[in-house]
């Protein structure tokens, strides 16, 4: 069977963190059956809580409380220091989107 899509894991103590997940139809079944097979997987390698890494845009975090997960506060702060004036700020803070220290994969 060809594979609709794929979702990353990371362990961090009893916590499965979902950090990447891409699937060829975000918005049908194949996204909820991913998300499935995630939180499966995760529980049978000793995972207590399945949490979600994902940025404040796209189709994933509009769907997140839909799907069962709950928002949480955000643990990271991005601070910018000017060296050039001129530098496009507001489009390097758009592009950092991830909110959470552990989210290393980029």
């Amino acid at each position: 069977r060809e594979s609709a899509g794929y979702a990353v894991l990371r362990f961090v103590g009893e916590r499965a963190l979902i950090i990447d997940l891409q699937a060829a139809d975000d918005a049908g079944g194949a996204f909820v059956d991913l998300l499935t097979a995630a939180s499966m997987e995760a529980a049978g390698m000793g995972a207590r809580t399945l949490e979600l890494r994902a940025s404040q845009r796209g189709t994933l975090a509009g769907r997140a409380s839909e799907l069962g997960f709950q928002e949480l506060a955000s643990d990271t702060c991005l601070e910018l220091i000017p060296i050039d004036p001129a530098y496009p700020f507001d489009e390097a803070f758009r592009s950092f989107d991830y909110r959470f220290g552990d989210h290393d994969v980029f």
